[in-house]
């Protein structure tokens, strides 16, 4: 008999890109399917506190945040309600063919986290008031915990 070649396994959710937290990962892919948790994380050496959130819903977020902010002209508002549009439809992005689950799919690698009320932890106090959207990078992130943090 010919010696076979080994077969290459399918990756599965624990095979995620260097430095990224599998479990991490995994609550991201929830996000997607419309889990929103509490989550603190450390990325760079600064520690956030907000809500995990869909991509898509970041960037419909980020376009409305955009396209309704204050401008000093009626030729910026203009400008300024485009570009909120161009933003907002980012979110297509993260849109799924009818039918494909994104829970059932093991071989799902994020690369961003998406937050929302996310506000910074600085000892001895913390930024009061609302938070903002948040986007950063998985495999910058060193250490999390899914809850929520403040000072005060």
């Amino acid at each position: 008999m010919p010696d076979e070649e080994p077969q290459e396994s399918a990756p599965t959710m624990f095979d995620q890109r260097s430095g990224v937290d599998w479990l991490l990962a995994y609550i991201v892919r929830m996000a997607e399917g419309g889990l929103e948790v509490g989550v603190t994380i450390l990325a760079d050496g600064q520690m956030m506190s907000g809500v995990v959130i869909s991509g898509k819903k970041f960037f419909v977020e980020v376009g409305k945040q955009i396209g309704t902010a204050p401008s000093r002209t009626p030729e910026n508002k203009e400008i300024v309600e485009g570009l909120g549009t161009i933003v907002g439809n980012f979110a297509q992005i993260y849109t799924r063919a009818e039918g494909d689950n994104i829970l059932a799919d093991d071989t799902f690698q994020p690369a961003y986290l998406h937050l929302r009320d996310a506000k910074p932890i600085l000892a001895p106090t913390s930024v009061t008031g609302p938070g903002a959207l948040w986007r950063v990078q998985l495999d910058r992130i060193s250490a999390y915990t899914l809850s929520t943090m403040s000072y005060g």
